[in-house]
This record gives C-alpha cells, structure tokens and sequence, in this order.
C-alpha cells in the first residue's frame, strides 16, 4: 500500500512539474513574439524607392532582356543614415546631393551614408557598370 501511495505522489509531483514547464515554455514563446514583433514595427527605418536605369552598351545586335538588380536603400532616423544593400558586385559609386550639393560620397556600393543634416530633401544616386540607380527623400 505504502508503493502505491508513493507512487501516486511521484506522479502528482510530475503532472506539477510538467505544468510548470509547460507554462515557462508559453512564456519564453510570448516575451520572443512580443521581441519579433516590437522589431517588425521599428519606424525608426524608412524604406527609400529606387528608380534603376540600365546604360546602354556595345551594340552587339543582340537584344537581351535588361538584367534584374537587386539593390535597396534604407534611412535609419536613430543614426541619420542611408544604408544601401546590393547583392551583386561591389564595385560603384554612391553620391548623395542635397539640391545640387554633394554631401556624401562612398566608392563601394554596400555602405552605410552619415547624413550631415537631419532634415530637406536628399537626392541619392548608386552608379553601378551597367546601370544607375535613384531615388529621393524627404526628412
């Protein structure tokens, strides 16, 4: 009788601490959903539209679809930057201009733009080989 009993508080004792994990786990799972979601609704990013222009090339009589470019530009208002991505080559020019003044410059593609002014309008343009890329914005 006495196995019984101990046995029947050993498997109480574990229902206990099952529930007890169980509960740490759903806990642990929200604090990391409220986590992904806070960064998912960061503002402090504004996504910059780019209008990209192929340059023309030899004329080799071939006609070939223009290729695809992957490239995106980002202001991040905490650090009053423009962080510009591409996936392709690095090689490239980045100019950012304030009205007709140059105000930033980088000779690779994949970089990060202090901007020295917090607010007007910006005018930034990534040269790559065989295409241009453009876009504004307004702070």
């Amino acid at each position: 009788m006495a196995v019984i009993l101990q046995h029947q508080n050993q498997s109480k004792t574990h229902i206990k601490m099952t529930k007890l994990l169980s509960l740490v786990i759903v806990m642990i799972m929200a604090a990391f959903q409220a986590m992904a979601q806070e960064s998912k609704t960061n503002t402090s990013s504004q996504s910059i539209k780019l209008e990209i222009t192929q340059l023309r090339t030899h004329n080799t009589g071939v006609h070939r679809a223009p290729k695809h470019i992957s490239i995106e530009a980002f202001y991040d208002a905490e650090s009053n930057s423009i962080d510009i991505s591409y996936d392709g080559e690095n090689d490239g020019e980045v100019f950012v201009f304030m009205g007709e003044n140059l105000i930033g410059y980088d000779s690779t593609i994949n970089t990060i733009i202090q901007l020295p002014y917090d607010s007007g309008q910006f005018h930034l343009e990534i040269s790559g080989e065989t295409w241009i890329a453009q876009g504004f914005i307004s702070l």
